[in-house]
């Protein structure tokens, strides 16, 4: 069959009834990328829901208040979004595809209204529209396939989007171009005029992230600490008291470079800790959070997430220091014993033993204690207290407590107050000439009096 301009005149105008699904195809893919988004979010709305009441703390507050069907009424709520989003997704890719298919039958449409124009006046045969037809046919094939794959793959990198964006949002600590090599074992942690406040939700998790009424970054609270300024005394024990709310666990974070501060520094014997890289300064200072955190996962796991060469031996020297060892003996598995969700097998004050091991087993140079006995019973924190005497007698440590009883013999205590350090001195001295000291010991002392019968948590 030979080609006349006619047929390639077809082919163009049957091609170019394809030029209106450039800005369709745009929309449709704006319109399935929103949806796709929409649908993400309420799928992670049912996960994070359905996760934060299943697992044991969350299981146990249903058990222990009831409302179990007001419960399930938010969960089916949410269901009910997430499938309303994922049929909205699918209909307006449904939707898409059949614009594209009208347009691709219009375009064979043209042809053989135009083929048959010119047949009919004698210039074409009925074999050639049959053939450009076909040709059309062919080539409007992979435009289509192509258009509903690329909408379609569109609304799936909406996932991807939400990894991006965490992957290229700045960190909020982050190790130095040039950092400064220290040898240990270090001695001192100072703060110079340290103010710090918590940074806004736009600061903190990707725009991407946010829920529409997180607020604005001009909404950040105030200041959580105020020209903080001290150093701790080196293999010493400094110890930070204060009413509840009075910044003593910021303090406590701050040391540990989990934020760098608004204003000022915190310094490691004399370096900025904004200058060193973070593996060095975490080898260097440990901490025992008041949340005694396990995986679900080994005992002896959990302890080696602190130094994962360690042996058996060393595990087990270490649970000692921290009067762990008849916990152990009492596990089934000993060292091998699943801890359950959150270390659910174990009780509070148990938790906390196996983090002070953990910390133990680090050994670094500065430990922090953030109120690291606050579920034991009186008799085992002066157990533990006199162990870590023994074990922790060369390092510096940073003890936060509210029981004023275990600190009396620390070399400098700080009390802290509405984010600020008010008062600073040896327990004698602060007894003397320490208002608020007095009346934080006072009241600590009859608080401790009337748990010396609690058991361990």
């Amino acid at each position: 069959m030979r080609w006349t301009g006619h047929d390639a005149g077809t082919i163009v105008r049957a091609l170019a009834a394809a030029i209106p699904l450039i800005p369709l195809l745009r929309t449709a893919g704006r319109r399935v990328h929103l949806r796709a988004r929409d649908q993400a979010q309420a799928n992670r709305d049912v996960a994070a829901h359905l996760a934060e009441r299943l697992n044991v703390g969350g299981a146990m507050l249903r058990i222990l208040f009831g409302h179990l069907e007001d419960d399930m009424s938010g969960v089916r709520d949410r269901i009910d979004r997430a499938y309303a989003a994922t049929v909205a997704r699918n209909m307006t890719f449904a939707r898409s595809a059949v614009v594209l298919g009208t347009f691709s039958a219009i375009g064979v449409g043209v042809v053989y209204l135009v083929a048959g124009w010119w047949a009919s006046a004698g210039s074409l045969s009925v074999g050639s529209i049959v053939a450009l037809a076909g040709l059309v046919s062919l080539a409007y094939s992979p435009i289509t396939t192509l258009a509903t794959s690329g909408i379609n793959l569109g609304g799936g990198l909406v996932a991807f989007e939400r990894v991006y964006d965490l992957l290229d949002f700045p960190a909020a600590v982050d190790d130095p171009a040039n950092p400064v090599r220290f040898e240990r074992p270090a001695l001192s942690m100072q703060f110079a005029s340290v103010s710090f406040r918590h940074p806004g939700p736009r600061d903190a998790v990707p725009e991407s992230l946010l829920d529409e009424d997180a607020g604005d970054d001009d909404a950040k609270d105030g200041w959580a600490l105020q020209d903080i300024s001290f150093a701790t005394i080196p293999g010493g024990t400094t110890a930070i008291v204060g009413a509840t709310g009075a910044g003593k666990s910021t303090v406590a974070a701050l040391i540990c470079r989990l934020y760098d501060p608004t204003e000022g520094a915190v310094l490691l014997d004399g370096v900025d800790l904004r200058r060193l890289v973070q593996e060095d300064l975490h080898r260097a200072v440990g901490m025992v959070t008041q949340d005694a955190h396990l995986l679900n996962d080994t005992l002896a796991a959990n302890l080696r997430l602190a130094e994962p060469d360690a042996s058996d031996d060393d595990l087990r020297a270490a649970c000692d220091q921290a009067a762990l060892s008849d916990v152990i003996d009492r596990l089934p598995d000993g060292l091998e014993t699943m801890m359950g969700d959150r270390g659910y097998r174990l009780s509070g004050g148990e938790r906390q033993r196996v983090a002070l091991a953990r910390v133990l087993l680090a050994g670094p140079d500065v430990i922090v204690l953030d109120e690291a006995t606050a579920h034991l019973d009186t008799a085992t924190e002066r157990a533990i207290t006199a162990a870590l005497e023994v074990g922790l007698r060369t390092r510096t440590r940073i003890v936060i407590a509210h029981r004023l009883s275990t600190i009396v013999s620390a070399d400098l205590i700080l009390v802290m107050d509405h984010g600020r350090v008010v008062e600073s001195g040896t327990h004698g001295a602060l007894l003397a000439s320490g208002p608020r000291y007095r009346r934080l010991y006072a009241a600590a002392d009859h608080n401790d009096s009337r748990v010396d019968a609690r058991g361990d948590n």
